[in-house]
């Protein structure tokens, strides 16, 4: 079972409400999925969590998503590294998609 599921779930649930007017999930998800492929790609050239933690600045949504990143293992190379990326970033979009487009 792809462990993306659940805490892609989360992650879209916890993005701020009001952020998120009926007309606009699209510009909402385009930033889940960058923030998603910003973090991920750090992850993959081994960026310390901490230090991504640190940048998030008490932003939840933010550091879900780190952890969600890291919960997802590293490789090494660099085509494992970029398929890495596009997945998750394409889990965290479709999960925003699912929970923005009612």
């Amino acid at each position: 079972m792809n462990k993306i599921g659940p805490y892609a779930l989360i992650c879209a649930i916890s993005l701020p409400t009001a952020a998120i007017a009926a007309d606009d999930w699209k510009t909402t998800c385009k930033m889940v999925e960058s923030t998603a492929t910003t973090i991920m790609k750090a992850r993959q050239n081994g960026a310390a969590l901490s230090n991504l933690m640190e940048i998030a600045d008490d932003s939840k949504f933010i550091e879900q998503v780190a952890i969600m990143a890291y919960d997802q293992p590293q490789y090494s190379t660099p085509e494992n590294q970029k398929n890495a990326v596009s997945k998750f970033a394409n889990e965290l979009y479709l999960a925003c998609i699912k929970e923005t487009r009612k």
